[in-house]
């Protein structure tokens, strides 16, 4: 009778009380250049029932052809446009990676029409009605499906441009720049004209564990909707209900990877067992925010290996393996003071005690890590961690300090370098 109530008690327990939580990814937020977008749309004149689609590209100088498309009724409509917006979620029968809009009332003074050709197939009466929207409207918001999944969703934010003296020679060096490139397409944009756009692509939720929250979504790196694609999306984390995700070189993003996935914050590692395509769930492993041991003990001998230097050179790690002393340090910008504080007693070590080290920044490449190879005036070799360096050196905490001897065997792993000092 007790093991069938324990049995029951456990299977009620909640998944975090047992080290393992599923979170619904339930909002939107914002990347760091969100708030900064000058990203514009340029709306070109419709002229009868044809537009210029871009077929392929020569280097960076598109190549474009003029289709037929089926027009919805624009009974009362004048001055119509149309334009594209990025989205690769919908194969279709034209270029995969756009959409087009149809757009009427483009420059007049009176309510707007928009039509999205959703299923790409050139024929805008079979996507349901259009956006109408007010000639003083804030802003727009398009939401884009994917065909395959269709609770996978980016959505547009399109709104005016605000030119004011800070970007008054914006619009006019746009116009030459379309006008240039596009030569069969004629701009329909007045000063005031033309849609300025914003796109929500990271899909997150507000996460607390014991002493640890953060904002922890998904990121759809090449706009299809899918959000656990390896090596086009990523993890992202972001300050604790700021509506903001940081940006990789904050250490703030996690490329996805074939294989396991994890994150590191605050100093904790969270297992990544399951990403919904969607990017509506993601599933972490922890068992307690005290953090893990690190699963890299001494006595292990390191794999030889390369790793990419910030000055993009390939380096070897076998030739640290006749060295008595050496250190690998893994580090991201998370924590600058204990950054800063490190690397000076890195730079000790190196000028005292005659110590090799390689640091080694763990996220996406950022040009933050060129300054700090800069800034410690060549004492150590600064460059990037990678997915299977990662992996042959499995750490739990970032900053951790790897501290080898002759034939890359680990002395010790440290998390934190005050103990050399």
């Amino acid at each position: 009778m007790y093991n069938r109530f324990l049995i029951i008690f456990l299977s009620i327990l909640p998944l975090s009380l047992l080290g393992q939580t599923k979170l619904a990814l339930d909002n939107f937020s914002k990347d760091q250049k969100f708030d900064k977008s000058l990203i514009a749309a340029p709306i070109w004149r419709l002229r009868g029932s044809v537009i210029n689609i871009d077929k392929d590209y020569v280097g960076e100088t598109p190549t474009t052809q003029n289709v037929n498309i089926k027009l919805p009724d624009m009974t009362g409509c004048l001055d119509s446009a149309y334009t594209f917006l990025d989205f690769n979620g919908v194969a279709g029968i034209y270029n995969k990676s756009y959409v087009a809009i149809i757009i009427a009332n483009a420059s007049l003074r009176q309510p707007m029409k928009i039509w999205v050709d959703y299923n790409k197939n050139l024929d805008f009466t079979d996507d349901g009605n259009p956006v109408t929207v007010d000639p003083n409207f804030k802003y727009i918001e398009l939401t884009f499906a994917n065909e395959k999944d269709t609770m996978g969703t980016i959505i547009y934010r399109l709104s005016r441009f605000d030119f004011n003296n800070n970007n008054a020679k914006y619009p006019i060096l746009l116009r030459d720049y379309y006008t240039k490139t596009f030569p069969e397409r004629k701009l329909v944009w007045m000063v005031d004209i033309g849609f300025r756009l914003q796109i929500f692509k990271a899909r997150t939720t507000d996460f607390i564990w014991e002493k640890d929250s953060f904002t922890l979504g998904l990121y759809d790196g090449n706009l299809n909707g899918i959000y656990n694609e390896p090596e086009e999306d990523m993890i992202v984390m972001g300050d604790y209900k700021s509506g903001y995700i940081s940006s990789a070189d904050e250490g703030g993003a996690a490329e996805i990877g074939p294989n396991e996935n994890y994150i590191i914050h605050n100093g904790i590692r969270y297992t990544v067992k399951n990403i919904a395509e969607s990017g509506r769930s993601i599933e972490l492993i922890y068992n307690s925010s005290t953090g893990n041991e690190n699963t890299l003990k001494a006595g292990t001998k390191l794999h030889k290996f390369k790793y990419k230097a910030a000055d993009q050179n390939t380096r070897h790690f076998r030739k640290l393996r006749w060295r008595k002393k050496s250190i690998i340090y893994f580090f991201n910008f998370e924590n600058e003071d204990q950054l800063k504080s490190d690397t000076a007693i890195l730079a000790k070590l190196v000028r005292e005690k005659h110590y090799k080290v390689v640091c080694l920044y763990y996220g996406k490449t950022p040009q933050r890590v060129k300054n700090l190879a800069f800034n410690t005036k060549g004492l150590f070799t600064v460059g990037y961690s990678k997915k299977e360096i990662n992996h042959n050196i499995p750490i739990d905490r970032i900053p951790t300090a790897v501290v080898l001897g002759r034939w890359l065997k680990v002395k010790k792993v440290v998390n934190s370098l005050e103990e050399f000092r």
